[in-house]
């Protein structure tokens, strides 16, 4: 079988350089979510808060990645990251530890109001500078102050629950110049409620050893748990600004008032 083969003439050389494509270089390399920090943090502040519209800052620490707590409905203690205990957890407040935290980081994040949150950093990476309780990372929440707000809001509203009971949600917040410096003025009341109801059957026998377990009922239990209160918050800030020295003093004050009722009927 015979066949034929032709080759193909060279191109003829030219003088000048073709280009093909442009080709652009970068003067550093990018990366996401890169921090020049020694410490890497994430930072969520009030613009990816407000379209849940939190009430405190329990709610708002509910909606952020990779946060939990140990507590029930409608209350915020024992936050936790990466799903450790909330002992290797560190919780703080500008900067500093919560005070009054105990030993397990029980502390009712509910006792401070979304208006005074400027925004919240997690710290997740290890380093040598972060004691043993912060081994999970460190949750800090950081406080507005009074040059981040002239002017002031007021916030009113109420929480109904099935059973028709009302708690109230009251905020106020204002920040302006006092003096030679600005100052910064929050306060809130937040009413807190959480019923449970439980109603327990039991009976001799399980479905799985006698057909006709029904017919051997035992008693009936109904168990009620209501956990009413109010949390009390008030903030206060001033600070003022030198061409080579800050001045700023501050404090938070915060109470709650619980109660719980537990009532168990065996019939």
């Amino acid at each position: 079988m015979a066949g034929t083969a032709a080759a193909q003439d060279a191109p003829a050389e030219t003088s000048e350089i073709e280009t093909s494509s442009e080709i652009v270089v970068q003067g550093h390399i990018g990366f996401r979510n890169r921090s020049e920090e020694t410490e890497p943090k994430l930072v969520y502040d009030q613009d990816y808060f407000q379209r849940f519209e939190p009430l405190t800052a329990g709610d708002a620490l509910k909606r952020v990645p990779s946060v939990t707590f140990l507590s029930d409905v409608i209350e915020s203690d024992g936050a936790r990251l990466r799903g450790l205990d909330p002992g290797y957890t560190q919780i703080l407040i500008n900067g500093e530890k919560v005070p009054g935290g105990q030993a397990d980081r029980s502390f009712f994040l509910d006792r401070i109001p979304a208006e005074l949150i400027k925004q919240v950093e997690i710290v997740r990476s290890s380093s040598a500078r972060r004691t043993g309780d912060a081994i999970a990372g460190t949750l800090n929440i950081v406080l507005r102050d009074g040059y981040q707000l002239d002017g002031g809001y007021l916030r009113v509203g109420g929480l109904r629950f099935d059973d028709k009971k009302l708690k109230p949600s009251l905020g106020a917040v204002f920040g302006g110049e006092v003096g030679p410096g600005r100052i910064l003025l929050g306060a809130n009341v937040q009413g807190r409620y959480n019923p449970k109801s439980k109603q327990s059957l039991r009976f001799g026998e399980s479905p799985e050893n006698d057909p006709d377990w029904r017919d051997e009922f035992d008693n009936r239990e109904d168990q009620s748990d209501v956990r009413n209160g109010t949390d009390y918050s008030f903030n206060a800030t001033y600070n003022i600004e030198g061409e080579t020295t800050d001045f700023a003093l501050g404090g938070f004050y915060v109470r709650t008032d619980r109660t719980e009722t537990e009532r168990s009927f065996e019939y």
